[in-house]
């Protein structure tokens, strides 16, 4: 648990400089929200034509966890379809690629291997209700950069402000 306290503090502090930029009286009228989500399996995989890769979120927590520092303090959660459409709204709109820290346990031949944590640009997304899944391509902030991939488990996704909210 500390481990995961620990992770959720630099992600944080990480995600916290690389927030997206608005005007001071926008800052006043909406709060910057982080999102938090959880899967208990999943796996990332290469794309080989883009040099991105596929996150696959399984057994995905149906609720987002959201949290703001600036203006004002607030938590709560959102469906996962609210997320989602918040999302494809600012991405038409404003043309913004989120940033966003992964923690998981990978997992090599059925035993724990290592933790991962790695920082990336989400590109696109997918979410299945009827299968309970979530699909990401996940992007490296620096060119050429390599993720380790695998089978994963106790999956946090940590997504940096996309957008002022409400959208």
């Amino acid at each position: 648990m500390k481990l995961l306290f620990r992770v959720i503090i630099t992600a944080l502090v990480s995600l916290s400089t690389m927030g997206v930029t608005v005007t001071p009286a926008q800052a006043k009228k909406q709060p910057e929200l982080l999102f938090f989500q959880h899967a208990n399996t999943g796996s990332i995989q290469i794309e080989l034509t883009s040099g991105c890769y596929q996150l696959r979120l399984d057994q995905v927590d149906k609720e987002v966890v959201y949290l703001s520092t600036s203006p004002e303090k607030i938590t709560g959660t959102l469906s996962i379809e609210a997320f989602m459409t918040s999302w494809k709204h600012d991405k038409k709109t404003e043309n913004i690629q989120p940033n966003a820290i992964l923690h998981a346990t990978l997992i090599n031949e059925g035993k724990t291997d290592s933790q991962i944590s790695d920082v990336f640009v989400l590109e696109r997304s997918n979410y299945q209700a009827k299968d309970d899944t979530l699909t990401y391509t996940i992007c490296p902030l620096k060119k050429g950069a390599k993720f380790k991939t695998g089978q994963l488990v106790n999956i946090n996704v940590f997504v940096d402000p996309f957008h002022r909210w409400p959208p």
